[in-house]
């Protein structure tokens, strides 16, 4: 009813283990390497597509706040990790973030700023004049949007308990801000972005100091 206000949460599964993407996408990818999982982005693509077009039949696209995420990417054999869980490298915890609001000048926009999936909530309560609740985690990303600073730049803040509920083996918790990741595991692990995007060289032992004081925020 195009009348009323209305919340959706649609959940696609896909991109994601076992990758079968439908024809004709699984022809048009699986030679390719890794192609299965573009099979399956575009896939996906292909049902956002179906969506935004049925909102702009019942002529709901310019009434309504659009937002794509993902829960978690996939290490494609990075860090010889071939899915995800096991590591929380920048592989599969940096996700898209689409917001598309109907605004005219708030579009085409791309902002390479640090933020978090606890942030969409209260960011949709602004958009609608509803009030944040005092518990909320995360910070509204409309000042951001509109081209100004956030009040505050909180490290990001990762977790998996995946290898310690299947495996018995430790779970890893990471603290990310934009130049530096730290990774509190039994090793643990210090990356510096800018020079080492891919995380590949550990400097902890380098610079104890900093991964010490990354460690003391999560305890």
């Amino acid at each position: 009813n195009s009348q009323k206000r209305f919340f959706s949460w649609i959940h696609f599964y896909d991109p994601h283990t076992p990758y079968e993407p439908p024809e004709p996408y699984k022809s048009q990818y699986e030679k390719q390497p890794w192609g299965l999982y573009d099979g399956e982005i575009a896939y996906v693509d292909f049902l956002i597509g179906k969506v935004l077009e049925n909102l702009r039949e019942r002529d709901l696209l310019e009434k309504t706040v659009i937002i794509i995420v993902g829960d978690h990417g996939e290490s494609l054999g990075e860090h010889h990790e071939s899915a995800h869980g096991f590591f929380i490298y920048d592989a599969t915890v940096s996700v898209p973030l689409i917001i598309r609001i109907p605004s005219a000048h708030l579009q085409g926009k791309t902002i390479a700023t640090q933020v978090q999936n606890v942030d969409i909530m209260p960011t949709l309560c602004e958009l609608l004049d509803l009030q944040v609740p005092e518990t909320v985690q995360g910070q509204s990303l409309l000042p951001l949007i509109m081209g100004r600073k956030l009040k505050k730049e909180p490290p990001a803040y990762s977790e998996t308990y995946y290898p310690r509920y299947h495996y018995g083996w430790s779970e890893l918790k990471s603290l990310r801000t934009p130049k530096y990741k730290y990774i509190l595991a039994p090793r643990p692990e210090l990356y510096d972005l800018d020079l080492d995007p891919r995380e590949q060289n550990n400097i902890f032992n380098k610079n104890r100091s900093l991964g010490n004081e990354f460690a003391q925020q999560l305890r």
